[in-house]
């Protein structure tokens, strides 16, 4: 067991290290009367600005949602100031698209719907996160999956147009904030338009260097989703360039449209593949794959009959290396599922792979 040493007001238990960032570090803990897992950040003593407008920010986040990280307690230990915080099993977006390259259709309008409902909640709190990108968002393991949206540092009152300062993230920071550093909570929307962007296409709407970012993000207009996957459907095609618009007052009003317009499209598809419930079809299709190889393979149906033929491929291609690596390539299920992902792309041939 740790020494006192290493218990925050004799509760919180700090049980090993996670990352060190330029603000503070990163624990992982324990609450010992809860018995629960919980983040504990560790404030350097020269960050005191940071300290206390994260402070004044969770404070106005009382309530919980349930896509917003949780402020549990804090205090402070040898002379800093420490945030702990609800611990989130499982990924950011981030690591998972640098794994998988890319979610399925549905599972990206979910986490979308997800990310939305979190902005929408915390700008009607006068909050502007700032710096919404992969990184920053957690993709949970738990069933149903949750993306939990984190990391308030940079994040900023809003009661109308504020100073904004530098931009968090240059690939992800909405032109408005490179020449007057001044915005509202329609930056949120630009920068969650360039993670459903990059969910749908598996690479940013821009990359480069924060030169190049700059540039980009004030200049050019980037390539429809469409134009790279052509079986994105045409409203979330029109719904994420609308959300890249270079003008503010171009985009949504807010993220309670954005919420309801994701929830329109994922509606539409549940009616087309005769699920009865949209939420279903994103806890359906959001979650990991599940463990036996005929649901897998009745998932990769599923996905194809979305809309996202590649995706339904590429979930068939999985099946198969498992049935052959479990089963034997002879076995009737490897060959059902060979079979499958030939129907597959030949009943769609005219779209992606």
């Amino acid at each position: 067991m740790p020494s006192t040493a290493w218990v925050l007001d004799n509760r919180y238990e700090l049980i090993r290290p996670v990352t060190g960032g330029g603000q503070a570090a990163l624990w992982e803990g324990r609450d010992r009367r809860t018995n629960q897992r919980v983040a504990a950040k560790m404030f350097y003593p020269e960050q005191d600005r940071y300290v206390e407008r994260e402070r004044e920010l969770f404070s106005a986040l009382r309530d919980h949602h349930p896509n917003v990280v949780s402020l549990l307690g804090t205090g402070t230990h040898n002379g800093g100031v420490y945030h702990v915080m609800s611990w989130i099993e499982g990924a950011s977006l981030a690591q998972v698209l640098e794994r998988n390259a890319k979610p399925y259709l549905v599972q990206a309008l979910g986490w979308a719907q997800q990310i939305a409902s979190a902005l929408a909640w915390i700008h009607r709190h006068d909050i502007i996160h700032r710096d919404v990108k992969p990184g920053n968002l957690m993709i949970t393991t738990t069933q149903p999956q949750r993306v939990v949206l984190i990391d308030f540092s940079i994040s900023r009152f809003t009661h109308g147009t504020v100073t904004l300062g530098p931009p968090g993230t240059p690939n992800y920071a909405a032109p408005e904030i490179w020449t007057s550093r001044r915005g509202d909570h329609r930056i949120d929307l630009y920068s969650l338009g360039c993670v459903l962007y990059e969910m749908l296409t598996g690479d940013p709407p821009f990359r480069g260097s924060e030169e190049t970012a700059r540039h980009h993000h004030l200049r050019v207009i980037p390539p429809a989703p469409r134009k790279c996957v052509s079986s994105i459907p045409q409203r979330l095609d029109d719904l994420t360039m609308n959300l890249l618009a270079k003008h503010p007052a171009d985009r949504p009003a807010n993220a309670d449209v954005v919420v309801t317009e994701l929830t329109s499209i994922i509606e539409e598809i549940a009616r087309r593949v005769d699920v009865p419930d949209a939420q279903q079809l994103t806890e359906d299709l959001g979650a990991d794959a599940p463990g036996s190889l005929e649901d897998r393979l009745r998932r990769a149906e599923l996905i194809a009959a979305t809309g996202d033929v590649p995706g339904g491929a590429r979930e068939c291609e999985s099946v198969i290396k498992e049935c052959v690596r479990q089963l034997g390539p002879a076995h009737e299920l490897t060959m059902k599922a060979r079979a499958t992902r030939f129907t597959i792309i030949a009943r769609y041939s005219g779209q992606d792979r």
